[in-house]
């Protein structure tokens, strides 16, 4: 479904992302796991479009797409969930839902897609009318990822999904992703939390300071010493 070939990003004269290529099968949950200034974030932004590349190929569906304009790629079904939880605080649960299905007209589909959401994310029912902004850290999290979800994307790109949250929802957070992996939908995942990103991913990219060192599967984390001292802390 997606293939990033000898990508490179520069920050003035910094290298972000240095020859990096990476490919997702559709279906498939990958996770890019580095540090914090890997180049995880950046290496999305790029894929999304809302960084720009100095070389190298991005192809979705086999179609060249390094020329299109973030919003056009949207439109081919690419979602994007930044880190931070941002969400559109001024507004309601139920408002920053409808904004995330934007592109469907239908709204016998947008009820039903909405439906989905609250069955994978029950407790933003029950807040539905609450406003954003007032919603406790992972609460916003969750909104963030259903509010793609509602434009029924074909990949789903989330970053730092555990950042700033704690233990417990960073569990139920990942738990909602294996959820999503269940229901088929492709997955690119960047992630600090190798422990976690290992348990629900079909394959890993270890990302060293713009360049991928290593790909792997959670035996391969678990398997490999170096990598279980730098990432998994054993």
């Amino acid at each position: 479904m997606l293939k990033v070939k000898n990508l490179f990003v520069s920050y003035n004269e910094i290298k972000a992302i240095n020859g990096v290529s990476i490919e997702i099968a559709k279906g498939e949950c990958v996770a890019v796991v580095g540090a914090n200034g890997a180049g995880k974030s950046t290496l999305l932004k790029s894929i999304i479009g809302i960084k720009d590349i100095k070389s190298g190929l991005i192809l979705f569906e086999e179609k060249d797409i390094v020329r299109l304009p973030a919003h056009k790629r949207a439109s081919l079904g690419i979602s994007f969930v930044p880190e931070g939880a941002k969400v559109f605080p001024k507004i309601s649960v139920l408002g920053n839902l409808i904004l995330g299905a934007y592109k469907e007209k239908d709204k016998t589909v947008i009820k039903k897609r909405m439906e989905d959401i609250f069955s994978l994310f029950p407790r933003l029912k029950e807040r539905v009318n609450q406003t954003a902004g007032t919603l406790s850290g992972g609460e916003r999290q969750m909104l963030s990822m259903a509010r793609a979800l509602m434009g029924s994307p074909k990949l789903l790109m989330i970053d730092e999904i555990s950042l700033g949250l704690m233990p417990k929802l960073v569990d139920t957070v990942f738990e909602v992703v294996e959820n999503l992996k269940k229901r088929g939908i492709t997955i690119l995942l960047s992630e600090q939390n190798a422990h976690k990103a290992a348990e629900i991913s079909d394959k890993i990219y270890i990302l060293e300071l713009g360049k991928i060192i290593k790909e792997t599967d959670k035996n391969g984390i678990l398997n490999d010493p170096k990598i279980r001292k730098a990432y998994l802390g054993m």
